[in-house]
Formats: structure tokens, sequence, C-alpha cells
């Protein structure tokens, strides 16, 4: 569960391009999100296709990443999974299986929420033309999506990062990830500034003078404790700091002041997930200001 609803806390609380209260019967909204460096996740697609083999009540075909369409009402999720794990399920993909659809460009899990919760839908996609997120590829450039996530992305570690970071910056894209430690959090961060100054020399003959001004300007990049963390401490023996998996978000580029106001005849017709989502706006609230350096 701490996948789907760390997903669902990027999208509503830290990147702000979604949220429970912004759809209705008239007017739905849509979400197209990209998800890189999918690996563990892969593993829970054959449970999604076994469950649908026996024919179970749509209600009950409820896999992981489910919880989003059931948490956002009225909401129509396109979420597309990338990365080197991606790229070669699909192109070792055999014909009969799951990871075949992705071929055919079409989607390997589809699920729709009951209408007493807004009858949202989720599609997921597998990305296996190429091995990671790059928007010097025709495919993702002609694609681009509402928000990236990327959980556990660890942002120093693989050097395809870089342009990642640096196309949301320059495009404003809402981009945000997780990471195991607030310390691995406050580096990455850190050195944010350094990769923009880097790029400059080659970024310049591309864009404008303000342009350039707005992507060299301080920026702050908000790094919380993420309350939908995976309990438990990581087996590292070297640290006993908290280093646990999906243990703090980091907002690389968010959208602010686009929360919907919730009506009034929402919360009538839609009264369990109300119940859900305010306690878990309830839980959100209470760990806000948890962090490591409050103890400093």
């Amino acid at each position: 569960m701490h996948y789907p609803l760390t997903v669902y806390h990027l999208l509503v609380n830290v990147l702000k391009v979604a949220s429970p209260s912004r759809g209705s019967p008239e007017s739905r909204q849509t979400l197209d999100v990209h998800y890189l460096g999918a690996e563990v996740e892969l593993n829970m697609l054959p449970l999604y296709v076994f469950l649908i083999s026996w024919s179970l009540r749509l209600s009950d075909d409820i896999g992981s990443f489910s919880e989003l369409a059931l948490l956002l009402p009225y909401t129509d999720i396109k979420l597309t999974f990338f990365g080197y794990a991606v790229h070669a399920i699909v192109q070792k993909a055999k014909k009969k299986s799951i990871s075949a659809k992705a071929k055919r460009n079409e989607p390997v899990y589809t699920y729709r929420s009951p209408v007493s919760m807004g009858q949202s839908t989720l599609a997921i996609y597998l990305d296996g033309e190429h091995e990671n997120w790059d928007p010097r590829f025709v495919s993702v450039l002609n694609n681009l999506p509402d928000a990236i996530v990327a959980l556990n992305a660890g942002l120093l570690s693989y050097k395809t990062w870089a342009s990642v970071i640096l196309f949301c910056l320059v495009e404003e894209m809402p981009f945000g990830v997780t990471e195991y430690a607030e310390q691995s959090a406050e580096v990455q961060t850190d050195s944010f500034s350094k990769i923009i100054h880097h790029a400059i020399p080659g970024l310049g003959p591309r864009l404008n003078t303000a342009q350039l001004e707005d992507l060299v300007k301080p920026r702050q990049y908000p790094i919380e404790f993420n309350p939908f963390q995976r309990p438990g401490q990581r087996p590292i023996g070297a640290t006993r700091l908290p280093n646990v998996s999906n243990g703090f978000t980091i907002r690389v580029v968010g959208r602010d002041g686009l929360q919907g106001k919730r009506e009034d005849n929402l919360v009538q017709k839609l009264p369990d997930m109300h119940t859900a989502e305010h306690r878990v706006q309830q839980l959100v609230n209470q760990t806000q200001k948890m962090s490591l350096n409050s103890l400093d």
C-alpha cells in the first residue's frame, strides 16, 4: 500500500496537480502521470491478471495503484511506467504474456471504481521503447504528462536523472520523488544548483534571457516526511538514522494553488470517499512538520 498511497500523496499534497474535490459528474478531470524507474512495481502485474481471469466483481478487482481511482473521484488516470526493468520485460515479453500488451500500445491493467466512488478509471501502461525517460526522445516529447513521479529515486545515483531534472525545471513540469533518508534528500537538493550551472553553456543558445534568469534563480525544494512510508528500518548496519522505503518526499517542481474547493453536493454524493479522504488528510497534516531537523 505504501507505493500507491505515496503516489497519491505526491500528486495531491506535494505537487498539487490533482485534488479529490476537483472532479464532478459534469466535469471529470484527467491525469496523465509518468512513473520513472519502476522495478518492484512490475512484480504486482501478474496479480492483476490473476484476479481478472477469475472474473471477480469489478469492485473486488483491486490491486495496487487502483487506490488512486478510489481516492480521486471522477478522474481518468493514465499511469505509464518507464525504466530499464520496464524496457527489459517488454522486450522479452512472450506472445500471450501480460507485458506483451505493451507492444500493442495497450494498457496492461485497467480498473474502474464503483459508482459511489465517482467511477474513476485507471489504466497502467508500460513503455518498452526506451530504457530511460528522456525528453529528447520524440515519443516522450510528443506525449508529455501532467506530472512525473519516481519512488526511491536516488537522483544522484544515476546520471540520467540530470536531464530529467533540467527539463522539468526549464519547462515547469511538475516532478516529485521520494528518498530513503532525509539526509540523502538534502544532499540531492543541494546539488541541483550545480547541475543547472553545469548545463548552462549547452542550454544558452536554446533559451532566451528570461528563461535563463528563471532557471538560475534561487529555488526551494521542500523535503517532507512521507506519512505513507513503508514501516520499518531498512537493514543497513552502517547507519542508525531513519532509513525507510519512501521515507521522505522531495518537490523538485510543483504547482501551488491548484487545490480545488470541495462542493457540498460532492460531499453528499460521496460520503464514503469523503470519510476516507478526510482521514488521509488528517494523517498528512499530522506529519507535515515531522523532520529530524527539529531535533537539532
